[in-house]
């Protein structure tokens, strides 16, 4: 933070929240993106799954102080909207963010989005830590099933270990079935493609 790094990102943590903060601009969107995937990733490989919300507003965040309107709206978005272990965007935000960053060839012509938010069935959009391919690279022809394998083993386990632990628990169950079935979502669009040979998980 401090204004060090572009888009001056700024971490605090407390009890069992962390506040991520950065400029709204495009270089702010990237360090929180990028910060997203390395805690969301990070804490799934050891079985813990995040929840949150993303929104624009006044905020004050310096070492350890971090108060205002943004603070609020986000930990509401958190609390009563996200619900299962997901990072929701504030509506007003999802129509810039959610396509994704635009991925071009070399000479500069646009030929898709990467794949970093993704719309529930609920209508709400979240980041899409799942996804093994979530940011602008060059073109590829294939998909490299060993690194899609890789980045799913460490999450599917976590998952099938919540599905088991909490099976007679009426309130994570739930959180743990989200998980589940947005996990087969990623591994059927990879499927669909001839390539997966990661077997889904059942939820019952």
């Amino acid at each position: 933070g401090n204004g060090v790094w572009p888009g001056d990102g700024r971490v605090t943590h407390f009890s069992d929240c962390i506040v991520i903060s950065a400029e709204a601009n495009l270089e702010g969107r990237l360090e929180l993106e990028g910060t997203l995937s390395f805690l969301s990733t990070g804490f799934a490989a050891n079985e813990i799954f995040i929840r949150g919300g993303i929104t624009q507003g006044p905020l004050y965040h310096q070492s350890d102080l971090v108060f205002g309107p943004g603070l609020i709206r986000a930990y509401e978005l958190e609390s009563k909207n996200a619900r299962y272990p997901r990072v929701i965007l504030e509506p007003s935000l999802a129509a810039a963010w959610a396509p994704g960053m635009a991925v071009n060839d070399k000479e500069g012509n646009r030929i898709g989005n990467c794949r970093t938010w993704r719309k529930d069935k609920d209508g709400w959009w979240f980041f899409d830590f799942l996804q093994p391919f979530p940011s602008p690279m060059p073109p590829f022809d294939h998909v490299s099933m060993s690194h899609f394998e890789k980045q799913l083993k460490r999450p599917k386990e976590a998952i099938l270990a919540g599905l088991n632990r909490f099976q007679s628990d009426s309130k994570v169950l739930p959180k743990f079935q989200w998980l589940a079935e947005y996990f087969n979502t990623i591994n059927k669009e990879y499927s669909e493609e001839g390539n997966s040979i990661i077997e889904p998980i059942s939820v019952n």
